[in-house]
């Protein structure tokens, strides 16, 4: 065993016994791990402070008490650590054990923010208006210094902010520019989102072949969108050769994942025999799943089906229009980024 590996174990050490109150919290005792983390706390062990100032303020393991959260989280923010002061922040932001103080919130949240998380941490503070005024200038300021950092999920909001005009003028190639390099570092919302940009030729040259393979990358990662994209590009023979069977492929996996709009594809693609057996019942039954989850072509679709049945008492299916969706100015950042 190494030094380092008795430092660890050691419960009369700092570092010692702040990872016995660990192992007591992955088993389920929280009381414990309190314990343990107040001993290495009172000894100035900044991990330690952190921990048990999340348990006062949340009443893990110990009675809830935001006065000694905002006492343990400031013993942490005087060693310069910034979780504590991001946390800190908090507190202030909100008035929890301390009087509300917007300008001590800000400058404690921009003092953390000095690692890229917490800078991505601050932009969307500032994005949603989280415990500060909601400003999307200085959103878009801290999301490209954690951009320039590394982390995709800022790139990918930046090129939202670009897309519809929010903090910036509208720029559809900066929009391109940041979703490529979200994209690059692995997010599938960008990647899906740069395939309506080649489809439709915004901020780069119209390119269906290359919308189709970042729709194709997109739905590799599970992407529901991306399969009813591809599920269109089969169906009109957009970048793929036309093949009605492929493209109920497609649909059929956005459907399984609750998506009405492949639900209706589906209806009017069984109500015309496009790539199955014809199938009236069938097809209309699917539709009207889609109209009940509240797709409009859906409902326009029954409410012509019902007029068409009860004038000439059949079930043969109107003119239906099938159209892909296509991203639109009101595109919001996803808050789960």
């Amino acid at each position: 065993m190494t030094s380092q590996g008795l430092v660890l174990i050691n419960p009369h050490v700092p570092e010692g016994q702040y990872y016995m109150g660990c192992r007591a919290q992955e088993s389920g005792n929280d009381s414990i791990a309190v314990e343990w983390w107040r001993k290495a706390a009172q000894k100035g062990y900044v991990n330690a402070q952190n921990k048990l100032a999340s348990a006062f303020r949340y009443g893990d393991g110990v009675v809830q008490n935001n006065d000694s959260a905002v006492y343990w989280w400031s013993m942490a923010a005087k060693m310069n650590d910034h979780e504590a002061e991001m946390n800190l922040g908090n507190c202030y932001a909100f008035g929890f054990g301390v009087l509300e103080d917007d300008s001590m919130a800000v400058r404690l949240f921009e003092k953390s923010a000095v690692v890229p998380e917490f800078m991505y941490a601050l932009g969307q503070r500032y994005y949603f208006g989280d415990g500060i005024h909601r400003d999307f200038a200085k959103a878009v300021f801290w999301y490209e210094k954690a951009a320039d950092n590394g982390l995709a999920s800022p790139a990918y909001n930046l090129g939202c902010m670009y897309y519809g005009g929010k903090g910036v003028n509208q720029d559809y190639k900066l929009a391109v520019k940041w979703w490529e390099k979200a994209a690059k570092l692995g997010d599938v919302e960008a990647i899906y989102n740069l395939g309506f940009c080649y489809k439709d030729g915004t901020g780069v040259k119209m390119n269906i072949k290359k919308a189709v393979k970042y729709w194709e990358k997109a739905f590799n990662e599970k992407h529901v969108e991306a399969g009813l994209n591809l599920g269109f590009c089969y169906y009109y023979g957009e970048g793929k050769k036309r093949d009605y069977k492929k493209a109920i492929r497609f649909f059929e996996f956005a459907a399984n994942n609750n998506n009405a709009m492949a639900y209706y594809c589906l209806g009017v693609m069984l109500i015309n025999g496009e790539g199955c057996k014809k199938n009236v019942p069938a097809g209309v039954k699917l539709i009207q799943i889609a109209a009940d989850m509240g797709e409009q072509q859906a409902i326009q679709a029954m409410n012509l089906i019902k007029v068409d049945q009860h004038q000439n008492g059949n079930n043969e299916m109107p003119d239906a229009n099938l159209t892909p969706s296509t991203p639109n100015n009101s595109s919001t950042i996803n808050d789960e980024h």
